[in-house]
C-alpha cells in the first residue's frame, strides 16, 4: 500500500495506491489519520489506484471522516472502482 500526500490551497490531498487489504490498512491507517485529522482542513482522497478494499479499509475511511468532522473538516472521496 502506498500513500502520497500533498497540499493544494488549504486542502490535503491523499492518493492511495495498492490493495487496502488487512495488512495494507494496518500498515498505513495511523499515517492516514495523522495526516488528515490534526490539521482540521478539508481533504480529498484519491482511490483510483486502489485495486481492492476490505471492510477494514472502509472502516478506516469512516472513522477518519468522523474525527475530521469533529474538527470542522470534510473528506471527499473520488476514483473508487465499482465492485467486481
Amino acid at each position: 500500500m502506498e500513500i502520497t500526500i500533498s497540499e493544494i490551497e488549504q486542502i490535503t490531498k491523499v492518493a492511495l495506491a495498492g490493495r487496502l487489504d488487512t495488512a495494507g490498512v494496518i500498515g498505513m491507517q495511523g499515517r492516514f489519520a495523522d495526516t488528515i485529522v490534526p490539521a482540521g482542513r478539508h481533504a480529498v482522497v484519491d482511490l483510483s489506484k486502489v485495486g481492492f478494499m476490505v471492510s477494514l479499509g472502509i472502516r478506516m475511511l469512516i472513522s477518519t471522516t468522523r474525527a475530521l468532522s469533529s474538527r470542522g473538516g470534510r473528506i471527499a472521496l473520488y476514483g473508487a472502482s465499482p465492485p467486481r
